[in-house]
């Protein structure tokens, strides 16, 4: 059974909330991006922004918008993070450790749990059906768009709200920095895949699409979502073309190839290249520089896929290599230096 995607929502470093890639794209000097945030009152009760953190508002927000969106209303919900709620986490542990587990606030406690968003959006928008959250580091989208699919071939959802989100924390960044993912120095997000340096820059972002198995007019087929685990770095092309293959596609049929460049030039061209070669006739495009980096920033790129179905013109920012043909089939295509390494397939 196909499944589609009927909206699609962004809330990244771009100001991407309303639907499109700006003309000029943000440009910042640093070693993280932080989100470009809408104006949380116009779709939270204020009432109900003063108990959440800052996660949980840009999930509710996001996810509020992508039902808003959709022709068809959500039975069920699935969230992907690859950290989860972490600033809640160490305010809660830090209260355990000093008050000596007295009279302490349940309110860090609560809103701690990384499936607190997907419960908060369930019953802000009384959605009783499916709940579940995965918390995968890199191929968390990518599980809960496959639990996604299932569903709604197996006829338990009719129309399934999808989500990824991380958000920058000083404290994320400090253990990451631990293993030389960061960059040393300031540098441009706009130049972060020319400079020839070791790490990266950090990320966040929000995430929400409404899948459905009801086409829309407008709608954006997913024909598969698939991850790895554990895997040796020489098999990586036989397995996309096999997995194509399962899924009656060739390679030749990709137009579009969206790769998770990040600009750490210890890892890019090995963890990418071999893959960038076999699609000869695809335009290739990046996205990293623009959102930094963190473990669901492939759902940054599908919301990419999406829009440029839908027919937004890929902005020459994005593009590597460019192709002649008019995007209908877009393969997304993102490998951590952590062995994970992940395919997702859209098309018009």
């Amino acid at each position: 059974m196909a499944t589609y995607i009927t909206s699609a929502v962004l809330l990244s470093p771009q100001p991407t909330f309303e639907g499109a890639l700006p003309e000029v794209p943000f440009n910042s000097r640093g070693k993280h991006l932080l989100c470009h945030e809408p104006e949380y009152k116009t779709l939270i009760p204020p009432a109900r922004l003063r108990r959440m953190n800052r996660i949980l508002k840009m999930g509710l927000a996001t996810a509020t918008q992508c039902i808003n969106q959709s022709e068809v209303k959500p039975d069920a919900i699935i969230v992907g993070t690859g950290q989860g709620c972490t600033i809640d986490l160490a305010i809660f542990m830090r209260s355990c450790s000093e008050g000596v587990e007295e009279l302490l606030s349940p309110i860090p406690f609560i809103n701690s749990g990384h499936n607190t968003l997907a419960g908060r959006i369930a019953m802000d928008n009384q959605i009783k059906g499916y709940n579940m959250t995965y918390l995968q580091e890199n191929t968390a989208l990518e599980s809960a768009l496959t639990d996604a699919m299932m569903s709604l071939e197996e006829g338990k959802s009719n129309c399934t709200l999808v989500g990824a989100i991380d958000e920058y924390t000083q404290l994320s960044f400090d253990l990451f920095d631990l293993t030389n993912n960061w960059r040393k120095e300031d540098t441009y997000n706009l130049d972060l895949l020319k400079a020839d340096a070791p790490g990266t820059i950090m990320g966040e972002g929000a995430a929400f699409f409404c899948i459905s198995n009801q086409p829309t007019g407008n709608s954006i087929e997913i024909v598969l979502s698939e991850s790895r685990l554990n895997i040796g770095a020489d098999d990586t092309l036989d397995w996309i073309v096999k997995t194509l293959e399962n899924n009656h596609l060739t390679s030749n049929e990709i137009d579009l190839l969206i790769v998770g460049r990040n600009g750490d030039q210890r890892h890019d061209d090995a963890l990418n290249a071999p893959v960038e070669q076999h699609f000869q006739q695809a335009t290739i495009a990046t996205y990293k520089h623009l959102c930094g980096e963190y473990p669901t920033a492939q759902a940054f790129a599908l919301w990419m896929a999406t829009t440029t179905l839908k027919g937004q013109e890929l902005p020459n920012y994005c593009i590597k290599r460019k192709g002649t043909r008019t995007p209908k089939t877009i393969l997304l295509y993102n490998k951590s230096e952590r062995n994970t390494e992940s395919i997702i397939v859209v098309r018009k």
